[in-house]
């Protein structure tokens, strides 16, 4: 590879694609991201830059990118803007487009939702609802797709916490809205780009659902404002937010704003990635018969409340996410131009932190394209080399929700009901990790 000039002392000249190698690079990865990351990392090494100028990405997948990234995150590579794509769900109030000391200071206050006895709110809702989702779907002779069958479900378990003092979480229709919003975010990024609002096109669909969504998740908003927070301790996440608007968290003068904003940032968030987690979660216990098996034994052996403390369910759950991240990348926007991890970052341009890439590093996890929960079993993983929902003041926040959900939901599955089907392709796409072929499987209630 060729550079202009030479870069300066204690700088990395970027290794990456140039002229027409630029061109075959973007195709590779608009064909399949996953496919083209992987080829582009054994050409050019961890780290490399694709594009020009502001119109540049510049992908990093090596431990001491994590680190700088996330231990010492540079004040110039803001999240804001980075996570433009979302903002037609979210809005651009919600907690993932925000930096610094609100970031922080609102984090802090949602925390509690989403951590300690708060978290038991979740797998009490999962464990109400099951049993009636199991009798629909065990009535089948196949359920065609594992994804789409259990999205519902668990769309209900967050609504229940996030709104659950709300007639909205009993909504059916404002659910199936909800639904068709976050189908959204499933799009490739081309069409998640093109809003152009042409009669019939799916941008005016999405256009006229969000305008149905809002209207009733404001008046709903509206309610609250005048309501206050309950006394006696039974409120949700929208009390919270509520309360927190009234404590001078969000910018003055659009509270209702701020507060859907919020409220739907959470909601699409915090079931769209734990739906496709379960089931990459229960696509590896089908399809892989020793692991598999030994998964299904402590299942059904194994309390609810034990489930969520083994550690041969942590190891197996953790290395699901380790081939199936469900942030495989992690991005960030420069203010200005600026340096990361060595690397120049020019003003505009995004950075792209791949853990999909550093999750399949053959130096930090060997034998890296097997799955082995015994690797989690044996040692507790090196720092940097393992970050499914990242690290630090930008860790997900729902992380903890999200392993409880999925642990819960197979406890649920194989001791309610016999699983059967063997998926026939391993293969995701899409910043969620959607599996590309549907995850088919047979359910017969015990």
């Amino acid at each position: 590879m060729t550079h202009d000039t030479p870069p300066p002392a204690g700088k990395t000249a970027t290794p990456g694609p140039v002229g027409r190698q630029q061109l075959q690079a973007l195709s590779l990865l608009a064909e399949d991201l996953y496919d083209g990351l992987d080829r582009l990392r054994e050409q050019y090494g961890p780290s490399f830059r694709v594009g020009m100028g502001r119109a540049q990405v510049l992908w990093l997948s090596s431990p001491s990118s994590a680190e700088a990234l996330l231990a010492r995150p540079p004040a110039d590579l803001t999240m804001r803007k980075a996570y433009s794509f979302l903002e037609p769900v979210g809005g651009r109030g919600a907690l993932i487009a925000t930096d610094g000391v609100p970031h922080g200071t609102r984090r802090s206050d949602l925390t509690r939702r989403f951590y300690g006895s708060d978290g038991s709110m979740w797998i009490e809702s999962l464990r109400e609802r099951f049993p009636a989702w199991l009798d629909q779907h065990a009535q089948l002779q196949v359920v065609p797709s594992f994804l789409d069958a259990v999205r519902p479900l668990l769309l209900d378990v967050v609504l229940d916490t996030m709104v659950g003092r709300s007639s909205l979480a009993e909504d059916r229709t404002w659910k199936q809205q909800v639904m068709a919003l976050m189908e959204h975010s499933t799009r490739s990024l081309t069409e998640q780009f093109i809003r152009v609002p042409l009669p019939g096109s799916s941008w005016a669909s999405f256009l006229a659902t969000r305008r149905e969504v809002d209207r009733a998740l404001n008046a709903a908003i509206d309610e609250r404002l005048a309501q206050g927070t309950p006394d006696d301790g039974t409120f949700d996440v929208l009390d919270l937010v509520v309360s927190m608007a009234e404590n001078g968290r969000y910018p003055a003068g659009g509270a209702r704003r701020a507060i859907r904003d919020e409220i739907m940032g959470l909601i699409s968030a915090g079931f769209e990635t734990t739906a496709s987690a379960s089931t990459w979660a229960l696509a590896y216990t089908q399809s892989e018969p020793v692991w598999g098996s030994e998964l299904k034994r402590r299942l059904q052996d194994l309390s609810a409340k034990e489930v969520l403390t083994d550690p041969w369910v942590d190891a197996f759950l953790n290395e699901v996410l380790r081939l199936r991240p469900p942030a495989p990348v992690m991005l960030r926007r420069a203010t200005r131009r600026t340096q990361i991890d060595g690397h120049t970052v020019p003003k505009g341009s995004l950075v792209a932190f791949t853990v999909w890439l550093l999750h399949r590093d053959g130096d930090l996890h060997a034998d890296a394209a097997t799955f082995n929960p015994k690797r989690f079993l044996d040692a507790k993983p090196e720092r940097w080399s393992f970050l499914p929902f990242g690290y630090g003041e930008r860790y997900c926040i729902g992380g903890p929700m999200a392993r409880t959900l999925i642990k819960g939901l197979l406890h649920q599955l194989y001791q309610q009901a016999d699983v059967s089907g063997v998926p026939g392709s391993m293969k995701p796409a899409g910043l969620s990790l959607r599996p590309v072929q549907n995850v088919q499987v047979m359910l017969n209630a015990r």
